[in-house]
């Protein structure tokens, strides 16, 4: 009886551990833009405002991000419910999903203004956009060629 318990035991155990497991993460960069979908109205026209960034790894569930600062327009990327808009620039075609956002942290401290390292998991995806994004990730991770990195000037 105590192995039969032991034995469920463990089988729990790492079940558990494959659950709380990340997704495995890819080294790519590659121009993504951001919004929170804070409309503002300039002279009549509806304007978004989006910061510019690259990215620093991909998963299928989640990116890491470099970004100029963590607040739009004034605005925290970072807020609790926060949801971001996110297109990336990829290989295999322009990508949009929403996201959020679970860490954040500054590249340097030394530098006034320094850059941000901004984590989210992504929330909701198109198929055609998910169908591209994995397809993506896919490529990198059997080591194949991928189109050049997109390399993105980050404005201060």
């Amino acid at each position: 009886m105590r192995d039969i318990i032991r034995s469920v035991g463990d089988n729990f155990r790492n079940l558990l551990r494959q659950l709380r497991q990340p997704s495995p993460r890819f080294n790519s960069t590659v121009g993504v833009r951001l919004s929170l979908l804070d409309y503002k109205y300039v002279d009549g026209k509806m304007t978004i405002p989006v910061m510019s960034g690259k990215t620093t790894n991909l998963s299928a569930t989640g990116l890491a991000m470099v970004v100029p600062d963590i607040t739009l327009n004034e605005k925290s990327l970072i807020a609790k419910g926060t949801q971001l808009t996110i297109v990336l620039d990829l290989p295999t075609g322009i990508t949009r999903l929403k996201a959020s956002p679970i860490h954040h942290r500054r590249v340097s401290r030394f530098k006034k203004n320094s850059e941000y390292i901004l984590g989210v998991q992504i929330t909701e995806m198109e198929e055609d956009a998910r169908e591209r994004y994995l397809k993506y990730i896919t490529r990198i991770e059997r080591g194949e060629k991928t189109a050049p990195s997109v390399q993105v000037k980050i404005k201060q």
